[in-house]
This record gives structure tokens, sequence and C-alpha cells, in this order.
């Protein structure tokens, strides 16, 4: 499988898979081994495709520390229970954009096609600051699904 950037058809990766090994002869068809081996496929493809949304809502706090916030992406994107994010603001520094990381997110649920609610796992204080100062906060997973991720 070659990972080509649509933007700008760099050659972000390639890796092969084949159906053996820890997928192979895993089902009881023919069907269900290949759709093993698609679901590893699937898992080692991650590091080319992260998600990133913003946080849009906090929705519970204790303590002026962030519990839990609403993030703008959802099952149209291929988010799922459990997956994780790095919470990010952006900073000017000398006129260009950078980003400082402010915190961890874990999806409680996925509410609908945009939206999620996630447990504020690290940094709570940090986004709740952030966002009464009306900063954008930026959310990159840190672990996505390749076919998922695509909509697929």
């Amino acid at each position: 499988m070659k990972i080509v950037d649509p933007s700008n058809g760099t050659l972000k990766g390639t890796q092969t898979f084949t159906h053996e090994g820890l997928t192979g002869n895993i089902g009881d068809t023919p069907d269900e081994a290949i759709i093993k081996t698609l679901d590893y496929v699937v898992i080692s493809m991650d590091e080319y495709f992260k998600m990133k949304g913003t946080i849009v809502q906090i929705e519970s706090t204790k303590k002026d520390k962030a519990q839990t916030v609403y993030i703008d992406l959802g099952t149209k994107r291929g988010v799922q229970k459990g997956q994780k994010f790095i919470v990010y603001i952006e900073m000017d520094i000398a006129g260009e954009l950078s980003l400082k990381e402010v915190g961890r997110l874990n999806v409680k649920e996925v509410l609908s096609g945009t939206r999620s609610l996630c447990t504020v796992s690290k940094g709570g204080e940090e986004i709740m600051k952030a966002s009464k100062e009306e900063k954008k906060l930026i959310i990159l997973s840190r672990k996505n699904t390749f076919l998922g991720g695509l909509g697929l």
C-alpha cells in the first residue's frame, strides 16, 4: 500500500500487507479472513492519518478544571469510543502560528456525525483557562484509523 498526500502528490509512506502471519487463516470463511487482514491494515496505518478538530464547548467542570468537553468530530470522521486526542492552543510566535500542547482527551461517547463527548484526562485547568480567554483549542488524534478516518 502506498500512502500519497492528495493535496500535493507526495508519498507519505508505504507498507506491504499479506494474508498470512498475524491475520492469516483467521475467520470461518475466506471473506472473514480478508476482513481480519484489512483490520490489521487499519491498525498499521494509524500514523499517516491524524484527525484534526476543535473543542467546541466545555460540558462539565470541577474546581476550575474542565472535566468533559464536546469536540467537532464524530462518526463522519470515524471517531470511536476510547479514541485519544492531544489538545493544543495556537500561539503566534514571531508572526508564525505554532501549537503548544495543553491537555489530553479520551472519547467517552460518539454522539453524531460531527460531535463527540470526551473526558479530559490531562490539562483540565489549562483547557479551562484557554477557553475563558477564547483561545482556539485544537485537537489532534493520538491514534486514528486509516479506513475509518476516510469514512469507510
